[in-house]
């Protein structure tokens, strides 16, 4: 997987060090040549995918050129996409459309689109009890496995459980200590994999299964879905 353009005549609102900044066709160029390179050596073990960072860093010239190029040497395509609430408005501000259709529009087909589940939280501290922390700046803490839950984020221990109704997700706040969690459940899971099917993607995967649960987990409710619309895995 090779990153065609950390910023490609960036769209980002802020400003970005003329370093970090490269052209549509030496992004292009690079990628291509780490394609012919690596792309099926060791026996087909490694196998390229072209990763244009997300929307905002990147033309629609560039993502357009990318998706071409994927389905010609029939490689896949890698980017990060709806990870909060202000990079989908930028998104819909600058194309009028979310991040899923705009790719499309692109020419990266959705039946290769497949969206991303975590098996794990993500804590974060100083977090301000406004909204029960949703949607407020804090630091990383660190990750906690879905599967260990009950056990680190009891509601005996003070964490309260909420839901993101915008972004169909829980979250956890604990208030004295100005902890928030964030995290994937089974109404979630369900969610995002009935979401691939109504808009003809691909699929979906996860990371990781050692940080589910051993029985009626994450995994379990993927497969539910699955199931019910007769999709094959």
């Amino acid at each position: 997987m090779a990153d065609v353009s950390l910023v490609d005549q960036i769209r980002l609102e802020d400003d970005v060090p003329a370093g970090l900044q490269e052209k549509t066709e030496e992004s292009i160029a690079a990628s291509v040549e780490l394609l012919e390179r690596w792309h099926g050596a060791a026996n087909g073990r490694i196998r390229y995918c072209f990763a244009p960072r997300f929307a905002l860093s990147c033309t629609s010239e560039l993502l357009t050129r990318v998706a071409k190029l994927a389905r010609e040497r029939q490689v896949m395509v890698h980017t990060h996409a709806s990870e909060n609430r202000h990079e989908c408005e930028l998104v819909e501000r600058d194309s009028g459309l979310r991040n899923v259709a705009y790719l499309d529009s692109l020419g990266v087909p959705r039946n290769k689109m497949v969206i991303g589940a975590a098996f794990y939280g993500r804590m974060w501290g100083n977090v301000e009890a406004v909204n029960n922390g949703l949607y407020q700046s804090g630091q990383f803490k660190r990750g906690i496995a879905y599967r260990n839950f009950p056990a680190a984020l009891s509601p005996d221990s003070g964490y309260v459980y909420f839901r993101d109704t915008i972004a169909n997700a829980p979250y956890i706040y604990h208030p004295s200590r100005k902890e928030f969690v964030t995290y994937e459940d089974v109404q979630s899971i369900v969610a995002k994999t009935r979401y691939a099917k109504d808009n003809g993607l691909r699929g979906i995967m996860f990371w990781q299964l050692a940080e589910d649960t051993y029985e009626n987990g994450l995994l379990e409710a993927i497969d539910r879905v699955v199931k019910s619309f007769g999709i094959k895995k």
